[in-house]
């Protein structure tokens, strides 16, 4: 069988580096060097939130058992590659995103009506 293509997802400018499914399987985060993270639906493509970042994304990653009404998102970041061009001792290497996944679907529903 052939592989098909299902749909395009996100919105990066620059190739991505990293993607990772959500828990659920609803929604896709990706990141590329950008300066952004972006979920975005599985259903539609179509992205529902967009974290800016300073630099580019090596690697993002669900927590996968929070449960409740939120999710969190961790991204490592590329800070050699930062807007500033240099590490200080300031950087925040490896931030981490709350995600109301609760308004994530009211947005996928409205996007697909």
């Amino acid at each position: 069988d052939d592989l098909i293509c299902l749909r395009s997802v996100g919105d990066h400018s620059t190739p991505v580096r990293t993607v990772s499914f959500s828990p659920c399987g609803a929604y896709l985060a990706s990141a590329s060097y950008d300066h952004g993270v972006d979920i975005a639906s599985v259903a539609t493509g179509e992205r529902l939130h967009k974290a800016e970042t300073n630099c580019g994304i090596n690697q993002i990653a669900w927590q996968p058992k929070l449960g409740g009404t939120k999710s969190l998102v961790a991204f490592a970041k590329d800070a050699k590659n930062s807007d500033s061009r240099r590490a200080t001792e300031t950087d925040q290497y490896l931030q981490i995103l709350s995600v109301p996944t609760a308004s994530l679907a009211s947005l996928a529903e409205e996007s697909s009506s």
